[in-house]
């Protein structure tokens, strides 16, 4: 049997041994499937359906002005109208992000030409769109006419309407590059464990070379990296994940380079790292922790100026960076330099890993 296919045969049996493993199936595939769905109700799809969103009204005002004001928001707005002691308690909370006040003089002042209201924001964002209707009800006291509000349409630089789809897919990507790197870390432990187990003597002493089991351990995770990812895109996507928003090519060419640069870290890792249990308390912890400082589930723009910066030096940034590229800017002309990147990392990753595990005495 030629080398070739002596390597063929311990990746194939090395997938097939994973495939028939009941608890490999459940960390590589279930629990990737019920998190990446728990996280896409979490983050919501396109907005289709929802009811019109809530907003907190304060009345200290009492007057025939301060009730048309609540009736004409009531057209674009839930309105609940509280006192000002609970509005406050709520933004507080994180329940809302803003609240009306209508103070004791809004009546006077929308006589005077002036109208005066007092917004109260909450600590984690500002909702401009709700501003400006507040600022069009309060305008159309003075007019008499009842305010219209025009529905905004959100577009992405490539032209598409992109109403909340694209961050549901980040988050669920995010999740799936975790499980992926956790995988990669666990398979890249096993031919560790072989060799405390003896098996990986056992299998040299029939004559096969030592780097023929390296190159096959390398095929092995490469091969597992990517089937989890096609698996979990496939049966997401069945699940309403909408993976082709801006069609096939961005998701593969994100999918290859993220799995990729995944396994040559696994690789790697376990060229230098050479107990199993080592390994494995790092797929425990480092996947996720790459995850938040990378912005998988999150965008970056609200962390601090110091983390943006550190995130360059993640490679799930550029995972992510590939993916915004591909389904919200230019396309692949977007991800060229995301995806040069994960790959030189991945090969890096995979030339150290493989040096490292020749280095490794057989005992």
């Amino acid at each position: 049997m030629s080398a070739l296919r002596r390597i063929r045969a311990m990746a194939g049996w090395a997938l097939l041994r994973t495939a028939r493993s009941s608890g490999d199936l459940f960390w590589i595939l279930v629990l990737p499937v019920l998190v990446s769905f728990l996280v896409a109700n979490m983050l919501g799809g396109s907005g289709q359906g929802k009811s019109m969103p809530e907003l907190m009204v304060v009345n200290e005002d009492q007057t025939a002005y301060a009730s048309a004001m609540i009736e004409a928001l009531s057209t674009g707005f839930d309105v609940q109208v509280v006192e000002r002691t609970a509005a406050e308690a709520e933004l507080a909370r994180g329940n809302a992000l803003l609240a009306l006040v209508l103070p004791a003089a809004f009546g006077e002042s929308v006589e005077a030409g002036r109208p005066q209201i007092e917004l109260l924001h909450g600590r984690s964002g500002v909702k401009r769109e709700a501003e400006a209707q507040i600022r069009l009800a309060a305008q159309s006291l003075m007019t008499g006419d009842s305010p219209v509000f025009s529905d905004l349409i959100h577009e992405t630089p490539r032209g598409n309407g992109v109403n909340g789809e694209f961050e549901q897919v980040r988050g669920v990507f995010g999740v799936i590059l975790v499980f992926c790197l956790t995988a990669l870390l666990i398979r890249g432990a096993v031919i560790h464990s072989e060799r405390e187990k003896g098996s990986l003597q056992r299998i040299i002493s029939c004559g096969v070379s030592y780097w023929e089991v390296v190159v096959a351990h390398v095929m092995s995770i490469l091969l597992i990296g990517l089937l989890q990812a096609a698996i979990l895109l496939t049966v997401t996507g069945i699940l309403g994940i909408p993976w082709l928003i801006e069609g096939l090519w961005p998701l593969i060419w994100t999918v290859l380079g993220s799995v990729f640069c995944s396994a040559g870290i696994a690789v790697g890792l376990a060229g230098f790292v050479r107990k199993p249990s080592a390994l494995q308390m790092l797929a425990g912890g480092l996947p996720s922790l790459l995850a938040m400082l990378g912005g998988a589930f999150f965008p970056l723009d609200v962390a601090p100026a110091a983390v943006q910066q550190l995130a360059r030096m993640n490679p799930f940034y550029w995972s992510m960076e590939a993916l915004s590229g591909g389904m919200v800017y230019r396309g692949l002309a977007s991800q060229a330099v995301p995806l040069a990147l994960l790959f030189l990392v991945g090969v890096c990753g995979i030339v150290i890993g493989i040096q490292g595990l020749r280095r490794t005495e057989l005992t």
